[in-house]
């Protein structure tokens, strides 16, 4: 049997079907199955295109920033090497010669007097100036082969004699013979810069006036005097720049006084004395030194006269001055 719908309802009917369609709401689903959700794809049609003002991906002022090598990592710090500790060491002593030898013109001059209580019937004798030859020599054996110890201990020996010496007086001249003689053994300790000695041996040293004059005269009662002495004493080289400064200083007692301690004058005549050195030398071309150097000897002579004796004492005075040039081996 079919029933009639109203015509007044058909409206009604569409408005709920297109209400349906439109109802974004989703359908009632079992809670106990849930479908795996899809990933959202967004369509190419809504992708929106890079605008001026959006940041760029590669820096703007390195177009070739993606095609750029890539920087190798920087290497490790090299350690640092280990220090060593050095251990400051002494300098060594300077190699000293084993030979000088020098030679040179000199002046001396001398002076002899008498100490008197009175009247002395001795003259006394002087001579302002005298030309002479000096020569000196050390000598260390051992410095040919080593340095140090036996190394230093050498010989030495030196001479200044007088040439073409005459005495003047009374109206006359005497030919005079005037010679010193120093030699022994020397000990020297050296550093860098200073060097001294130590020096021991004989002094002989003579003054000797003719007993006639060139016109025949009789010598005055002067008598010669030939010393001989033990001698010893210090010397100091001091290196200072260019320069070598030197000076000695010795004492001696006599062992003889020739003429002047015979019988004809004072037999018991006994005495001692000192001298002084001092000197500027100059190093040069290696093995070559010039030398300028002064010397001072002073004799003190007591006679031991008898009480009746006019005279006590007496002394005898020299000096030198002089160069040398002098060489080292």
């Amino acid at each position: 049997m079919r029933i009639a719908k109203p015509l007044f309802l058909l409206p009604l009917a569409l408005v709920a079907r297109v209400a349906l369609a439109d109802d974004p709401s989703p359908e009632p689903t079992d809670p106990a199955v849930t479908p795996a959700t899809e990933p959202e794809v967004t369509p190419a049609s809504a992708r929106r295109a890079l605008t001026p003002a959006d940041p760029p991906l590669v820096p703007a002022e390195d177009p070739d920033f993606l095609n750029a090598p890539k920087t190798p990592p920087e290497p490790p710090p090299t350690p640092a090497p280990p220090v060593e500790v050095v251990t400051a060491k002494p300098a060594p002593a300077p190699k000293l010669p084993a030979v000088r030898l020098g030679l040179g013109p000199h002046f001396l001059s001398r002076d002899f007097g008498w100490t008197s209580l009175g009247k002395s019937p001795f003259p006394d004798y002087s001579m302002p100036s005298a030309f002479a030859m000096a020569v000196a020599a050390e000598w260390y054996p051992g410095a040919h082969a080593t340095q140090g110890g036996i190394a230093d201990l050498g010989l030495f020996a030196d001479t200044i004699f007088g040439l073409g010496i005459a005495t003047e007086g009374f109206g006359t001249q005497w030919g005079t013979h005037a010679q010193r003689i120093r030699t022994g053994l020397r000990y020297r300790f050296a550093t860098s810069d200073v060097e001294v000695g130590l020096h021991g041996g004989l002094v002989l040293q003579s003054w000797d006036i003719d007993a006639t004059s060139i016109d025949g005269v009789a010598r005055p009662k002067l008598p010669n005097v030939d010393l001989g002495a033990v001698r010893a004493g210090v010397d100091v080289r001091l290196t200072a720049g260019p320069l070598v400064f030197s000076g000695a200083a010795s004492g001696y007692a006599a062992v003889s006084l020739g003429e002047l301690a015979s019988d004809r004058y004072f037999p018991q005549a006994g005495g001692g004395g000192f001298d002084l050195g001092a000197a500027i030398i100059f190093p040069f071309a290696e093995q070559f030194e010039l030398k300028a150097d002064v010397d001072y000897t002073r004799t003190f002579i007591g006679l031991n006269g008898p009480t009746t004796s006019p005279v006590s004492d007496a002394f005898d005075s020299t000096f030198t001055a002089g160069l040398f040039l002098a060489c080292r081996i």
